[in-house]
């Protein structure tokens, strides 16, 4: 009798346990699935599965980080802390509109989206929207700094990072005291002696140009780091990666996202992360969710680099042409073309940018040698920040609208979303990043 009083208390006591096994197993172990495996995607993928969840990641392209993350300009920008809203584009706007800036283009639309998104964007242009805007941009890219530090301490990856390269702006009709000091108060000024020394070859003749350089800026190629991290977190069994699979809908019920319907099938998870760069506007749009977000489309071209070619990125801020080496290459990028959703090359730009290369650095690159042409969808917000939110559905976040600064912004909005999924402390404003702010 007492025997089977012992196995009978035995069996409670392993139920117990097993019980909480499977509850610790269900319930901490979650499952979420991330849509897009741009830069956004691939660092909240890395900064899940840091923090113990199951990650899978999504997207309709053969191979991660082959949109708008394949040949950005290459600078991580973390001083940078102006909003492309303005009031000097909106006072430019009028030559913008007539095509007489030939770095900003805008084309006429029939589609709607884009005229409620100006709409918002020549709002966000008031000074005190634009002090705001470069507030939480300053935040962003001082977090996004230390956690970049920390991914590349723990995963040793290669994709030609710099650190500390240096940024080097360059303003070909000069400037004095009181606009270098609101150009940027951090720079250091170079003389001519150090400008040439640094800059080797370089070709402002006729021209008095005046020189800021911040030492604390790095670079390396986004794609070459999209392609590492997912090696990186292949080796871990709780990441999958399912390149190829395109989203047609979603099954939702009240506010609980259900599945992702592919076209390879359904996948369903705990929570979503919606990360899909200007993919998101349609993906938002199934859900019924309606993103600030517009393509702002640019360019590049990648060329050999030489024994000229300066180790400093060099921003030419007459042209808004950035240089920037990569390993063995020479990056040149640039250009603000709002044409919808068009992905085509329009190889005039192509020729521009290797023009501008050509009279500003002749040596800095072979430029009879093009490595890459290319031009992506900025995925833009009317006041340059991006998007890293709550929902209306309760399991369902969105990180993205970047804009320019995906690339700098990456490591520090995938931890911002990490933290909104786990409700922790988050190191900026909530409402700064909102889906509802506007």
């Amino acid at each position: 009798m007492d025997d089977d009083r012992i196995t009978i208390r035995s069996l409670e006591w392993c139920s117990v346990k097993l019980h909480s096994l499977y509850y610790w197993i269900v319930k901490v172990v979650m499952k979420v699935i991330i849509l897009g495996a741009g830069i956004a995607g691939i660092t909240t993928a890395y900064m899940l599965i840091k923090e113990g969840y199951e990650v899978v990641l999504l997207d309709q392209c053969e191979q991660a980080g082959t949109a708008t993350s394949y040949a950005n300009g290459g600078q991580l920008s973390y001083n940078y802390s102006t909003p492309i809203a303005n009031i000097g584009v909106l006072k430019n706007l009028p030559r913008i509109l007539l095509g007489l800036d030939p770095s900003f283009k805008i084309s006429l639309s029939t589609d709607i989206r884009f005229y409620l998104w100006g709409l918002k964007f020549l709002r966000q242009c008031l000074p005190s929207n634009t002090k705001h805007s470069a507030g939480a941009m300053k935040a962003l890219g001082e977090q996004s700094k230390k956690i970049m530090g920390e991914i590349i301490s723990d995963t040793n990856i290669n994709f030609d990072y710099r650190q500390s390269s240096g940024k080097l702006y360059l303003y070909p009709n000069g400037l004095d005291a009181k606009q270098i000091k609101s150009a940027n108060n951090r720079a250091v000024i170079w003389d001519d002696n150090h400008l040439n020394n640094e800059v080797s070859g370089l070709n402002y003749s006729g021209l008095n140009p005046t020189a800021l350089y911040e030492e604390d800026e790095d670079s390396g190629d986004c794609h070459k780091f999209c392609s590492s991290m997912i090696n990186h977190l292949q080796n871990n069994s709780r990441f999958t990666f399912l390149p190829s699979h395109k989203i047609l809908s979603f099954d939702t019920k009240g506010d609980v996202v259900l599945s992702v319907n592919t076209d390879k099938g359904p996948i369903s998870a705990d929570k979503y992360v919606l990360a899909a760069g200007t993919g998101s506007i349609d993906l938002g749009e199934k859900l019924q969710l309606s993103l600030p977000i517009y393509p702002m489309k640019g360019y590049s071209v990648t060329v050999p680099a030489t024994q000229f070619t300066p180790t400093v990125s060099v921003t030419d801020t007459a042209t808004k042409t950035v240089y920037c080496r990569l390993g063995n290459r020479l990056r040149i990028a640039g250009f603000a073309e709002f044409s919808g959703f068009d992905s085509t090359v329009n190889q005039s730009n192509i020729n521009l940018l290797l023009s501008n290369a050509k009279k500003i650095l002749p040596k800095a690159g072979d430029y009879s040698t093009i490595l890459n042409q290319w031009c992506g969808l900025r995925p833009a917000t009317p006041d340059s920040l991006p998007i890293v939110s709550r929902s209306p559905y309760k399991n369902l976040y969105t990180n993205c609208g970047h804009g320019m600064l995906g690339w700098t912004y990456s490591a520090a909005t995938a931890e911002f979303v990490t933290c909104l999924i786990k409700n922790k402390p988050l190191f900026l404003k909530e409402s700064c990043l909102s889906i509802n702010r506007f």
